[in-house]
């Protein structure tokens, strides 16, 4: 069984534990700083097992990305958790050119539209996105502004990692973010050599 399946088998497991203490009048352990009240603790249970359900339902989406090849399942949990579900309507902006760049996106479901304005002021597409795409990659490697716009061209579902989650992140799991550091590097430097020449200039000028 999946490591994250024992998990969450386990939490679940002990959720019911107590529950079924509570109903036959079994005193619960002690907690280290005192005297647990049931009802408290069971809450406190179940709020465990849907951080993990919810973890490991993130995780499963993020599998599907190719900047997660080669994640252990500890790994993914750990992204999971840090992972935060956005739903856009058609038509909406998810991020517009020269905003704050804070946060890299998966697309669940959906299709979402990527778009520069040249000079003229006129909008230029440049990709469009489906299921187990990312974009805003580099927000989590140097912040600053957006190259582009984003917008939902269809209702979508999206999973959003935060920069600031994942900063606080390297410094417990150093190695579970840098391979994910590696991964973006390298679907940047894919990005680059499959763009256009109007935009690869535009593209690495993020990195001088």
């Amino acid at each position: 069984m999946p490591v994250i399946c024992q998990r969450l088998s386990s939490s679940f497991q002990e959720m019911q534990n107590v529950r079924d203490k509570i109903a036959n009048g079994v005193p619960i352990e002690r907690h280290r700083s005192g005297v647990m009240n049931p009802g408290a603790f069971l809450l406190a249970q179940v709020g465990k097992f849907l951080v993990l359900a919810w973890s490991m339902s993130n995780a499963e989406i993020l599998k599907t990305c190719i900047l997660f090849k080669g994640f252990s399942e500890s790994g993914m949990m750990l992204m999971g958790k840090l992972a935060r579900a956005r739903s856009i309507p058609a038509g909406t902006p998810i991020f517009v050119e020269s905003m704050v760049a804070e946060s890299l996106f998966v697309v669940n479901t959906g299709e979402v539209l990527l778009s520069i304005k040249s000079p003229d002021g006129r909008d230029h597409t440049l990709d469009r996105l489906g299921p187990g795409d990312s974009f805003g990659e580099l927000s989590l490697l140097i912040g600053g502004q957006r190259l582009v716009t984003a917008s939902a061209e269809t209702d979508c579902e999206l999973l959003e990692i935060p920069r600031g989650g994942f900063v606080r992140l390297q410094k417990q799991k150093p190695q579970t973010c840098l391979k994910l550091m590696i991964n973006i590097v390298k679907l940047f430097g894919k990005k680059v050599a499959a763009s256009s020449e109007h935009i690869k200039p535009l593209l690495l000028s993020q990195l001088q």
